[in-house]
């Protein structure tokens, strides 16, 4: 028989120096079991990748809540701050009026008649109305003479 006419009839093929060992079966081997067994355990849920909807809700919720509470707290310093400038411009408005009230007594006539008594101050014979002047013509330069204009100030 020829070498190819044994390997049609499926012998092994003569080869030329020893025999070749016999090659072994290639078949799939269960593996071995541990000793010692562990509890069935039912396997997790595969996850997705989609997000749960009530998390998603109470997260948005949670964070509404949130900006709700740090806005009113913006607005609660918000209101303090113009609350004391209230309060300041209260206190110069009350001091503006305690000032004004002074000055207006001080500058009525009868404390004026005081005060020019204590200062020795008489009362004019006489009173010099002096012409009005429209505001639009210039004037000139003022004139001075010698005379007297009036018999409480002397010439000179």
């Amino acid at each position: 028989m020829t070498p190819r006419a044994a390997i049609a009839a499926g012998a092994a093929a003569p080869t030329r120096g020893a025999t070749a060992p016999a090659r072994p079966a290639l078949r799939p081997v269960a593996p071995k079991r541990a000793a010692t067994t562990r509890p069935a355990v039912a396997p997790a849920p595969a996850k997705s990748g989609r997000l749960n909807p009530v998390g998603v809700a109470v997260g948005l919720v949670v964070a509404s809540l949130l900006a709700v509470v740090v806005g009113n707290m913006v607005l609660a310093s918000g209101s303090l701050t113009l609350e004391h400038a209230q309060t300041t411009l209260g206190y110069a408005e009350q001091a503006y009026e305690a000032q004004l009230a002074a000055v207006t007594h001080m500058e009525s006539p009868a404390v004026v008649a005081q005060s020019a008594l204590g200062l020795h101050l008489v009362q004019p014979s006489e009173t010099l109305q002096l012409p009005s002047v429209s505001l639009v013509r210039r004037l000139g330069p003022p004139v001075f003479s010698g005379a007297p204009c009036c018999s409480l100030t002397p010439g000179r």
